[in-house]
């Protein structure tokens, strides 16, 4: 049998990305070439052919490292401009928002029970435009461009929506009548959806151009 993984390293030791991420790259692509030469073999090919038909199957090994390059180059700059901004930004959002409604401070419930209530958070509805703005430039500064940002600043809407639907599914179990639950429904879009969307969107409007703010990749 073909020691897939040490001849996979060999050809992989200009890929440029982390060692990590290159023994993790070359353990998943060994895996394959096993598997392609597993299968000649099963085909009637000799050990020798079958290893021949195995490597030519991964392709030209130069045009394999550099697809490899733009990949990982495309997946490290999304985690930076999209998936880490989000995610700092989200917390910040959530954390914030618990902050004001334990204080009870300017806090205003402006739709009284028995229907669901209208809650204005004033001091976290003043941030989100600031967080959105923060959310965005951290996106830009990684080379984030103007879709990115702008889905970093609503991230923390799209997560109040996620939970919303969670929400809804066990409101659906509920014995409220169709209008009550149209009524939770929008209350609840209002609340944790639309008013936050917008406030957070309101920061990124004054943002640079996306071409004259991305960086180049590094």
């Amino acid at each position: 049998m073909p020691d897939w993984r040490r001849l996979v390293s060999r050809r992989l030791r200009r890929l440029d990305v982390p060692p990590e991420r290159r023994d993790e790259i070359a353990r998943e692509m060994a895996a394959f070439l096993e598997d392609l030469y597993a299968e000649r073999l099963r085909l009637g090919d000799s050990p020798r052919t079958a290893r021949r038909a195995a490597i030519a199957g991964a392709g030209r090994w130069p045009k394999v490292v550099r697809a490899l390059e733009r990949e990982e180059g495309a997946v490290r700059r999304r985690l930076r401009a999209l998936w880490l901004p989000s995610l700092g930004v989200s917390l910040v959002v959530m954390g914030l928002l618990l902050a004001v409604a334990r204080s009870g401070a300017g806090v205003q419930i402006v739709w009284h029970p028995p229907q669901p209530p209208i809650i204005f958070y004033w001091p976290w509805l003043a941030a989100l435009p600031l967080l959105g703005a923060a959310g965005a430039g951290w996106s830009r500064r990684m080379g984030g461009g103007r879709f990115e940002r702008a889905l970093v600043a609503l991230f923390p809407a799209l997560v109040f929506l996620a939970l919303l639907l969670v929400g809804l599914a066990v409101l659906l179990r509920q014995e409220l009548s169709a209008g009550e639950r149209l009524v939770v429904l929008m209350v609840g879009v209002l609340n944790w959806v639309a008013l936050p969307a917008a406030a957070l969107l309101l920061g990124t409007l004054s943002g640079p151009s996306t071409r004259s703010a991305t960086l180049p990749p590094g």
